[in-house]
Parts: C-alpha cells; sequence; structure tokens
C-alpha cells in the first residue's frame, strides 16, 4: 500500500518569463515556505530527478500537478518552471503572487544507487521543451560541487530558437562548468541569421544525431542517458535508444 502524500503550504512570491515564444511563453515560478517551525517543512535540498506535485482547488475540482523544482537562491526557496497554455487549469491558476499552494516531493530518480556519493561519471542527457528542467536541476546542484565528477552532455531540442528556455542559465552554467558541461541544441526551423548565438543542429532528434553527439558514450563504468521530453518525443527517443542497442537499464524517461 503506497504511503499518501504530504503537502505542505509553500508561498508563490516571484514570477518571469523565461522564453521568447509569443504562443507558448514559459514562465519561472518562485515559491518560498510559508511557516518557519521545521516541523511544517520538508528540508529543500532537492535530489538530482526529484520532483513535486502542486495541488489547488480549481473551479471546484482539485487538481494535482508535477513539476521539477529547483533548488532558489534564498534560503526555502524553489522554482519551477512551467509551459503556459490558454485553457490550461494550472498554468493560468499559477498567477496571484502571495497565493500560497500545497506541494509534496517525491523520492529522487537520478541517484547512482551503485555509486557511494550518488554521482554518475558520465550523464547524457536528452530533453526537449520544459523538459530542460531536471537537467537545469542537475546543473544547479553541480554549480554547488568544488570538485565536480561528472562530465555532463545535453542534448537540447526545441521547435525554433525562441522556445529555448532560460537561455542565459543554460550558458552560465555551461561557462561555468570549466569544460564538464557540454550543450548541443537541436532546432526543426533553422533560426535567423541575425539571432544565431548558438552553435547548433537542424532537424529532430535521431540516432544520427545522438551518435554524434555522443561519441564518448560508455567510456566511464558508471553512465547513465536521461531523457525528458512532451510524451510523443519520449517514446520516440525511447524507440530510437532500443534501436541504437541501448537497454532499459542505460537510459532513464523522466516525467
Amino acid at each position: 500500500m503506497s504511503q499518501r502524500a504530504k503537502f505542505r503550504r509553500y508561498k508563490l512570491t516571484s514570477r518571469s518569463t523565461v522564453n521568447n515564444s509569443k504562443k507558448f511563453p514559459v514562465v519561472k515560478f518562485t515559491f518560498t515556505r510559508v511557516f518557519q517551525d521545521e516541523k511544517d517543512c520538508w528540508d529543500e535540498a532537492f535530489l538530482p530527478g526529484q520532483y513535486i506535485e502542486i495541488k489547488s482547488r480549481i473551479k471546484g475540482q482539485v487538481i494535482v500537478r508535477s513539476y521539477t523544482p529547483i533548488q532558489g537562491r534564498l534560503s526555502k526557496s524553489f522554482y519551477i518552471y512551467v509551459k503556459i497554455y490558454p485553457n490550461g487549469l494550472m498554468s493560468t491558476h499559477l498567477v496571484p503572487i502571495s497565493s500560497t499552494f500545497p506541494t509534496s516531493p517525491t523520492k529522487s530518480s537520478l541517484i547512482n544507487s551503485d555509486s557511494v556519493d550518488g554521482r554518475w561519471e558520465e550523464l547524457f542527457m536528452i530533453c526537449g521543451g520544459t523538459g530542460i528542467s531536471p537537467m537545469l536541476q542537475v546543473q544547479s546542484e553541480s554549480v554547488e560541487e568544488r570538485d565536480r565528477k561528472t562530465r555532463m552532455y545535453l542534448l537540447y531540442g526545441n521547435r525554433e530558437i525562441d522556445d529555448v528556455i532560460d537561455s542565459n542559465a543554460l550558458r552560465e552554467y555551461e561557462r561555468s562548468s570549466r569544460g564538464m558541461l557540454e550543450i548541443i541544441y537541436v532546432f526543426s526551423v533553422p533560426p535567423p541569421n541575425e539571432s544565431n548565438e548558438l552553435s547548433y543542429l537542424q532537424g529532430s532528434i535521431t540516432s544520427d544525431i545522438i551518435q554524434n553527439s555522443f561519441p564518448k558514450y560508455g567510456s566511464a563504468r558508471n553512465t547513465k542517458i536521461a531523457v525528458c521530453g512532451p510524451p510523443e518525443m519520449m517514446l520516440n527517443v525511447k524507440q530510437t535508444l532500443t534501436d541504437m542497442g541501448y537497454s532499459e537499464r542505460e537510459y532513464i524517461l523522466l516525467i
């Protein structure tokens, strides 16, 4: 019998748009805890692969949605990335600053159980759209490490350059990684020449792109592939990895 989730109350304290898409903007929502009593709050040191559930009553029904929390700069805070759909129940409800929302954490899914420190020697990340969230979660934690041990490759697919989420954060993570993080962008629609600030590949995430982007896969003993994105994209990547000969033990599909 599964244990019932415990929800804790957090306050929405800020929001900002983090992409340039006019059709489907992505907003960064920052939450801070309401209660100061430690009994009313879990430890906010979120682990890679961990996600939370946010619950709210909307139009007479209880709505629960899952999001990836990323450690905030302020103590006892975290933020999430949410794509705003015109008729999205939760995304359009997460608007009023100072509103409070019950949240519940889940177990981590990106910890290496065969390693003493839980780290991988190599981590290959394939994502699309808001599927970048757990990958940014990994980067946020890695920034705190003085001696980075995990070599990371990030393959990030979007329809066009305006869909890239928090490009400033991505550039800063890559810059500060001291060569331990390599980001490769994939666009279905090539960027205009005047806005072409990123090196990129054109098309969709195929076996050729994966092989060319991750040429050293398997050179380390403890290696993992993490995949996150829209359902159709994840199914396609899963099939591609299977066709390439990867077993289900070698990759993980994140929500």
